[in-house]
């Protein structure tokens, strides 16, 4: 009997020592569906309600290739995010109205405007947006590099170019021969659009002698003129590709003609004239410190200071603007692409390519020596001449034409996201809580 009280007592000890044990393990009680909807709150699985009067804004960052760019910031006053490896961004609970996006990569840094709509998923004003070669400023896709064309193709001179002009898919470029073999001289050299072939020199009588000057420095073109200026006060007028004419009318440092009318550099003023250069007007008010260009309407485009000033005439008066104001540095020349509405200045080692209206648009690099002349063609087409550091490279480098065309935002975040907002949903976006910041 005492055995089994002692053994009694060791089992009422187990068993108060094990439920002692895992009093806090136990097993969760299951209520019925009715109870929980009482006593436990369900937590939302969305993300909060749009705020009225926000949007959002979508797009993507790229570089001068059109690539993706990743790691870039991008904010709207207090709201930013960094872009994903594809270089997509989304910026959320915008106000609605014009805002400006900075955007911010290592230490360069661009902005773009766009207009924000409320509860609407909308993109910058220019989308893609791209990072020029130098970083600053300018936004869309550069022009691409097409082709590369030696100056000097013959054996007698030493051709370095020092301006261009092209038509009818035929490049002209001025060049001058400063170590002549036989003279110091200047000429008017002809090459195809497209490779650079059927090279001529149409400056030349009997294959050696040269009469234009070795300052011979601009030259423009029409369906029936090549016109060409020099700084010792001559004009050269090869007329329907014959011989070249002289005339002792006053020289220029460029020339530009459009319309009917030519116009030709002369100190810092721009000088309204004939092909031959005889009968000069001032343009009034007009000032330059570099090349000029001109469009099909006649209207005449100035380099003057760090700015383009044009200058529109009228049966009564002459209007002349400053058509762009910033985002130049140290321009040299200007040309007008009329078909796609842009305006290209060569500035410094850069092209920047602007709106009509002198928005800055791009920025790329030239793959120059020393760039002084730009041209475009009918199709808008660029061309730039590279004087080089000698007559073995200087050359004329060719880009395709600008596009007003915005490669399409269509990854499926993109999509998903307008259709939801274009519905009145909120889209879920699972990434927002690690990529997206408040910018202090």
């Amino acid at each position: 009997m005492k055995l089994n009280k002692i053994t009694a007592f060791f089992l009422a000890s187990a068993f108060l020592c094990f439920a002692s044990c895992n009093k806090g393990n136990s097993s969760p009680v299951y209520y019925p569906s009715t109870q929980i909807a009482d006593s436990i709150p369900v937590q939302p699985t969305i993300a909060p309600p749009v705020v009225t009067g926000m949007g959002s804004v979508l797009g993507r960052v790229v570089d001068p290739t059109g690539k993706g760019l990743k790691d870039v910031a991008v904010s709207i006053k207090n709201v930013g995010i960094i872009t994903s490896f594809t270089g997509d961004f989304q910026l959320n609970n915008i106000p609605a109205g014009n805002q400006i996006i900075s955007l911010k990569y290592g230490n360069r840094e661009i902005t773009v405007g766009v207009n924000v709509v409320a509860d609407t998923a909308v993109s910058p004003e220019l989308n893609p947006v791209q990072f020029s070669n130098n970083g600053t400023n300018g936004s869309g896709i550069a022009n691409t590099q097409l082709q590369t064309f030696q100056v000097d193709q013959d054996f007698l001179n030493q051709w370095q170019a020092k301006s261009v002009a092209v038509l009818n898919n035929l490049i002209y470029v001025i060049a001058t021969d400063a170590n002549g073999f036989l003279t110091q001289k200047g000429t008017i050299i002809r090459m195809d659009a497209d490779t650079g072939k059927t090279w001529k020199d149409l400056g030349t009588k009997w294959y050696v002698r040269h009469p234009m000057d070795k300052t011979v420095a601009g030259i423009a073109v029409n369906s029936s003129n090549i016109i060409a200026v020099d700084t010792k006060g001559s004009i050269y007028n090869v007329e329907a590709n014959k011989a070249v004419a002289t005339y002792k009318s006053g020289g220029g440092t460029d020339i530009a003609i459009g319309g009917s009318s030519v116009y030709i550099v002369n100190g810092s003023n721009v000088e309204k004239t004939d092909p031959t250069g005889q009968s000069r007007v001032a343009v009034k008010n007009l000032t330059v410190s570099g090349g000029i260009g001109a469009d099909a309407k006649g209207n005449v485009y100035a380099v003057s200071g760090k700015t383009i000033k044009k200058a529109e005439f009228s049966s009564i008066t002459t209007n002349v603007t400053d058509v762009i104001k910033d985002g130049l540095v140290s321009p040299v020349d200007v040309a007008v692409d009329d078909k796609n509405n842009f305006i290209y200045v060569l500035d410094g080692s850069d092209i920047k390519r602007f709106s009509a209206e002198g928005v800055l648009v791009s920025t790329f690099g030239t793959s120059c020596i020393k760039p002084v002349s730009i041209a475009t063609d009918e199709n808008g087409q660029i061309f730039v001449a590279d004087e080089g550091k000698d007559y073995k490279t200087s050359k004329i480098v060719k880009f395709a034409a600008g596009s007003n065309v915005i490669p399409q935002f269509q990854n499926q975040d993109y999509v998903k996201a307008a259709q939801s907002l274009d519905n009145g949903e909120v889209p879920l976006d699972e990434t927002a809580s690690s990529d997206e910041e408040t910018v202090q």
